[in-house]
């Protein structure tokens, strides 16, 4: 995926618009057996829609609506390479259908063909610039090639054009927070919580965010249920922040959360060490990869800091930063470690 995002990176910054289209596309009136089609939707099981979308695609392949709705049965099936030939029947007769477009990238995303994806999310915007979903979509893939300020275009076109959701409030507060807005990616993240009260990726988003702003009441309070869920980066920020506050059974609630991890998992071996009281050597001992070791001298920099142990942090931080690998992006944005290292040393300076 990382060689994928690269790709998509590269092929942006070497093209420009994906390309002029032309809309000459008419739809032809509904025939009887395009409306009893579109009736059964809601009625008739896949398999039974399938056939009958199939059988009107061979009777009026013109029709780009028969099409397209073969498509999405197509999809929902499992039949995604007949989905794809589906749309891609769509856009050689309407190369202006915005659905159809839209549904390619995804598919195309959804197989790692990122440069295609972004071409048919361009093409969609170009098609019908007043829609938001082609900008949320496009702004999302920037997003994980680490493309913030395009990103972020995308992310205000999309609230621009549409309401919120709680997806696109997290994905351009996870811009602000990549170009260290901290505030303003608080009030995305408040945003999304305010439609959807309790929501786990909201709440570790505004807890990581708080942990940076210095605001270990408030981080930890966001993490504590998102802990309290086993999610295993949680159970450590948890610890972290309370650590931060000088809470004496920090330790111990973070070896008992991480027990309760799947056998093998990284975080039980690193949850020991800090209740035993032999943190370093043995914490570092466990870290074999670099993602690891870069994490695991962060935590060590901070339950220094937790002590009192301004000196001792500052060469964990070091250690961290050193320790990353020279490209830290995760999946969809810089490695939290890392970052949070970077912030630490600002302030130790």
């Amino acid at each position: 995926m990382k060689h994928a995002l690269a790709t998509i990176a590269a092929f942006i910054a070497m093209s420009g618009a994906a390309g002029a289209i032309e809309c000459s596309y008419r739809q032809a009136p509904y025939s009887a057996d395009l409306r009893q089609a579109l009736e059964g939707v809601t009625s008739e099981a896949p398999y039974a829609q399938l056939l009958r979308w199939r059988a009107l695609t061979e009777a009026e392949p013109g029709n780009t609506v028969a099409w397209r709705w073969r498509a999405d049965v197509e999809r929902k099936l499992g039949e995604s390479m007949a989905a794809a030939q589906s749309l891609d029947r769509v856009l050689e007769l309407d190369p202006c259908d915005y659905h159809a477009r839209v549904a390619r990238g995804q598919a195309a995303e959804k197989a790692g063909a990122l440069p295609a994806a972004y071409d048919d999310y361009t093409l969609a915007i170009e098609v019908d610039p007043t829609k938001p979903a082609a900008y949320e979509l496009r702004g999302a893939l920037l997003l994980r090639a680490a493309l913030f300020p395009n990103a972020l275009a995308d992310f205000n076109a999309a609230l621009e054009r549409g309401p919120a959701s709680v997806d696109l409030l997290l994905n351009r507060g996870g811009v602000f927070q990549e170009r260290g807005e901290y505030p303003r990616a608080i009030a995305d993240y408040d945003r999304a919580l305010q439609i959807e009260p309790g929501n786990l990726d909201a709440l570790a988003a505004r807890g990581y965010t708080r942990f940076f702003l210095r605001d270990y009441d408030g981080a930890a309070e966001d993490f504590e249920p998102v802990a309290e869920a086993l999610d295993e980066n949680a159970l450590v920020w948890f610890f972290l922040a309370r650590s931060r506050l000088g809470d004496p059974d920090a330790a111990e609630d973070f070896a008992i959360g991480a027990a309760r991890l799947p056998q093998g998992r990284w975080m039980r071996d690193v949850a020991e060490p800090f209740l035993t009281g032999r943190p370093d050597e043995d914490l570092l001992r466990t870290a074999e990869e670099p993602v690891q070791r870069c994490s695991a001298w962060f935590y060590l920099g901070e339950v220094a800091l937790g002590k009192g142990d301004s000196e001792r942090a500052k060469q964990a931080f070091l250690a961290a930063a050193d320790a990353c690998p020279i490209d830290p992006v995760r999946y969809s944005g810089s490695l939290r470690e890392y970052v949070g290292a970077t912030e630490e040393l600002k302030l130790l300076q």
